[in-house]
């Protein structure tokens, strides 16, 4: 919160006065002109003109400048060029002079009039205030006027503008272009490739870059001054001033921007200015993975010294990605007390569990990564169940390097996993390629945690407890898949890989084993159709015990129906559905035979399961059914009315009304449910 003071400049030809409004009043003292819109009718008449500085009788020209906005204050703004960004430009543009007021120190110096010297800034601010009013040229003070204000990121005071001291700049002209350039024909690919116009739009508008800091570490300037101010630019310490001779030199005190010495990182780590082979082999390097937050500080500026000092890109790919906040989407820090220590996490979780995390969360573009103790303590669970899977491979796997049983040899479970493995390289590959981590990442987990593991594990057991060829060639499958899965995940867990890829003995290690080869004739269109008639009918039968809680320990029959096509595949895994299902006996009937009088059915995408009756008390469920859609109906009946409401579309947020419809989509799914479940209970 601030103040907006309006005060009145007299005219120097007497007739009047013009009022100016500010949020800093003490920067009045080193006002040398006020600015007025070309085009604002109500100061047409003074343009050209002068006003007389109240304090010590400067002459204050009146200039026409389009950067002045007509609707703030009264539209016509002092103009203090030392001590204002904006009012330096007005100034370079309409030959205004620059005034400073202040020292190093933000205190009034011998600049300003007599009786404010030596007054540290907020003091000046008062006293300046005080002195306009005594004079009668205070109009109008408004408080408290929220307004923006730079502070400093460490010590938190207020950012003073101020020109005095010798300063250094990158002139720009000559680097923007081959950096911008670059960008549009294709030498550097931006990744989300939305980032290529904000990275060009920025090239458009830099200006020359000040690079000198007034802080106590970094690189020292390489600039010395002797008496007689002749300044010395080398690479190495002169003795004696280039202009003069003179032996006294003195190094500027300053040192270079951070982002200077950043910029130079991808050549000056390689030996440069050097020709060595590391320079010659690493650089341009491939990619370059960075947040958006320093698209401009670094990537253009690492751009244009590559350009500039290298004759080349310093990378072909920058991939740019979002910041890590928590779970709720919040920057972390000590105040809302959301900070998630990395060291803590990987001591209770593992270094893999945090890294999985990160990744399988890493979106892409400008959407931030959200990370929370849940999503890495799940992490953790992945890896658990990917190392208790290994473990019951390895117990049917002696070791050394796996090989696929002829194809005649291969069940349809065989079959089915290696061609939803070839699916996963696939995707894997095309996520990699377009570097979309988060989408490599979920493909992969996806896989062996509810492909793998959840079925193809499953339906392999009763031949690992086999002897012989089965379970030679049961064992062999499942080895070849993991092997090859565990190369897809290694760059995203890089310990639990390792570690398990050892047990096979087939190399130093996993990470300078082959990246996993396409084998398109794995896909297996039949054999996936076939294996989902079987998921199909366990799933089935599993939803309906959750539905009406009964425990996986209760067995009771079952038939399915299946089409022709399914049933060879259905017969020869029955053992392994009766198992998962948790029924028994276990029939396949006729797909055109009706239901037993009383018996249930359940309906799949091909085919039907039936049970018998007596499963559940058919009253009870009826009427728990019956009140559960009484809710869903009462709920959907007030989401429909909002929705039919045009005033909430018109004035709701975009991602309220999307809610609100994505909520009417689910109840509307969900009264389907119950309704068809009521259908059949016969109710």
């Amino acid at each position: 919160d601030g103040e907006l003071v309006t005060f009145r400049y007299p005219l120097s030809d007497g007739t009047g006065s013009i009022a100016c409004a500010t949020t800093r009043v003490e920067t009045m003292l080193g006002d040398t002109g006020i600015a007025v819109h070309p085009d604002d009718g109500r100061y047409t008449h003074l343009i050209g003109k002068s006003a007389r500085h109240p304090f010590d009788g400067r002459e204050i020209p009146i200039v026409a400048d389009t950067a002045i906005d007509p609707a703030f204050g009264t539209g016509a703004v002092k103009v203090t060029p030392a001590h204002d960004p904006v009012d330096f430009e007005i100034a370079q543009r309409t030959g205004l002079p620059l005034m400073n007021i202040f020292r190093a120190d933000a205190t009034i110096n011998e600049n300003a009039a007599e009786e404010f010297y030596g007054l540290g800034r907020y003091d000046a601010r008062i006293a300046v205030r005080e002195e306009l009013e005594k004079l009668d040229l205070i109009v109008e003070e408004i408080r408290p006027y929220v307004h923006s204000v730079g502070h400093c990121y460490r010590c938190h005071s207020e950012i003073e503008p101020w020109i005095a001291g010798l300063q250094w700049f990158v002139a720009v002209d000559r680097l923007r272009g081959p950096a911008k350039d670059a960008a549009l024909d294709g030498r550097l690919s931006f990744w989300p490739d939305r980032w290529q116009r904000a990275y060009v739009g920025w090239l458009d508008n830099l200006r020359d870059w000040n690079i000198s800091r007034q802080l106590w570490w970094g690189h020292r300037i390489p600039a010395w001054y002797c008496p007689d101010g002749h300044v010395t630019v080398s690479r190495e310490d002169p003795d004696v001033c280039v202009t003069c001779g003179s032996s006294t030199l003195e190094q500027d005190p300053d040192v270079l921007d951070t982002w200077f010495s950043s910029q130079l990182w991808p050549y000056s780590t390689l030996g440069w200015p050097d020709d060595t082979e590391d320079l010659r082999f690493f650089y341009p390097n491939a990619v370059l993975v960075t947040g958006y937050e320093i698209l401009y500080l670094w990537v253009a500026r690492m751009m244009m010294s590559g350009l500039s000092f290298m004759g080349d890109v310093p990378f072909r790919n920058a991939v740019i990605h979002g910041l890590v906040r928590d779970g709720h989407g919040r920057k972390m820090s000590k105040s809302l007390g959301n900070v998630i220590d990395p060291m803590d996490m990987i001591d209770r979780f593992g270094a893999d569990a945090l890294r999985f995390s990160l990744a399988r969360s890493a979106t892409g573009g400008q959407q931030d990564i959200p990370l929370a103790v849940e999503s890495i303590e799940g992490a953790r669970n992945f890896a658990n169940k990917i190392w208790n899977a290994a473990r019951l491979v390895f117990s049917a796997y002696p070791g050394g390097e796996p090989q696929l049983p002829p194809v005649d040899r291969l069940s349809v479970s065989d079959r089915w996993l290696l061609s939803r493995h070839e699916a996963c390289v696939e995707e894997v590959d095309g996520a990699l390629d377009r570097y979309l981590f988060a989408e490599a990442a979920q493909a992969v987990y996806r896989f062996l945690w509810s492909e793998l593991c959840d079925w193809g594990l499953e339906m392999q057991k009763g031949r690992l407890d086999a002897e012989g060829a089965d379970l030679e060639d049961a064992a062999n499958v499942l080895a070849w898949v993991l092997e090859r899965t565990l190369r897809l995940l290694h760059p995203l867990m890089p310990f639990v890989t390792e570690e398990i890829w050892q047990r096979f003995g087939i190399g130093p290690s996993i990470s300078v084993a082959a990246w996993p080869k396409r084998r398109p004739g794995d896909v297996d269109a039949d054999a996936e159709a076939e294996f989902s008639l079987v998921q199909d009918i366990v799933t089935a039968v599993r939803q309906f015990r959750s539905l009406h809680g009964i425990s996986p320990a209760v067995k009771f029959e079952a038939s399915a129906g299946v089409p022709a096509w399914g049933r060879p595949a259905v017969e020869s895994l029955s053992e392994r559905i009766q198992r998962l299902a948790g029924v028994s006996p276990f029939a396949i009937v006729d797909p055109s035979s009706d239901k037993a009088p009383g018996w249930i059915a359940l309906t799949l995408a091909d085919g039907f399961v039936h049970l018998p009756p007596g499963l559940f008390d058919a009253d009870a469920e009826r009427t728990r059914l019956s009140k559960q859609r009484d809710d869903v109906t009462a709920l959907l009946a007030r989401a429909s009315a909002k929705l039919e409401n045009q005033g909430f579309l018109a004035k709701a947020a975009d991602d309220v009304v999307a809610a609100e419809r994505d909520k009417h989509a689910k109840l509307t799914q969900q009264l389907a449910e119950i309704e068809g479940h009521l259908s059949e209970l016969g109710g």
